[in-house]
């Protein structure tokens, strides 16, 4: 069955090939990346994973239908960031990214919500959701970013550092939480969310990045029918 695979964030073209009436689209979004700790001492929660969204699109020969494999999601030291989407036909397939883990207004927040709202597709499943930001001392540990979704399963959730494991078939792992201030966790191709930001003396400190996405296209062939020649065949 011939297929076309990215993993590399961008902007791509799918030429619907002679004779063929559909075509098998899955995406991955992008993880969420995990929250920034904007507090004297402080441990956000992980960001959430990508969705995983699968279709079968009618396309026409020869058309030219654009894609988008969802890019990496950069931290902030201030504001909460969500993963990017992936799509396919604009709106026809969309995986949408993870949610970015919440903002520290104290001494921990939560993990972005997992969910499978506004992805399209005749199956979305949902990426798992980002663990909360722990208390120690002097903070943290941060939260483990979520799971991404995969074809087989919904993401799988952090759980307070430990972050969502990889989904079969395609959704990446999480960023585990981070003890020590200033460092972080990015999460893994594809849609794995990252771990939250953790913060001790009063400086900002950004979560990890969120993964970027994927895109798989496949489709059957046409039957070719046996030649006739001379009399031999049918």
């Amino acid at each position: 069955m011939p297929s076309v695979s990215q993993t590399a964030a961008g902007t791509y073209h799918f030429i619907g090939p002679h004779g063929v009436g559909s075509v098998t689209v899955e995406l991955w979004g992008g993880g969420g990346t995990g929250g920034p700790a904007a507090y004297t001492t402080s441990s956000a929660g992980g960001g959430a994973g990508g969705q995983y969204a699968v279709k079968v699109c009618t396309v026409v020969p020869g058309t030219d239908y654009t894609y988008i494999v969802a890019a990496a999601s950069t931290a902030d030291t201030t504001n909460v960031v969500n993963g990017n989407d992936s799509t396919f036909a604009s709106t026809v397939v969309v995986a949408k990214g993870g949610a970015g883990g919440v903002k520290t207004s104290s001494a921990t927040s939560a993990g972005g919500v997992g969910s499978a709202t506004s992805g399209v597709g005749d199956t979305v499943r949902a990426g798992g959701s980002g663990g909360a930001g722990q208390t120690g001392g002097p903070s943290g540990p941060s939260g483990g970013g979520g799971g991404g979704a995969g074809s087989t399963d919904v993401g799988k959730a952090g759980s307070a550092e430990t972050p969502g494991g990889a989904t079969t078939v395609g959704g990446g792992e999480g960023g585990a939480g981070v003890a020590s201030a200033n460092t972080r966790n990015n999460g893994v191709a594809a849609g794995g969310g990252g771990s939250g930001g953790l913060a001790s003396g009063g400086s900002d400190r950004s979560g990890g990045n969120g993964a970027a996405g994927r895109a798989d296209i496949t489709w059957t062939l046409p039957a070719i029918g046996h030649l006739s020649c001379c009399g031999v065949g049918a």
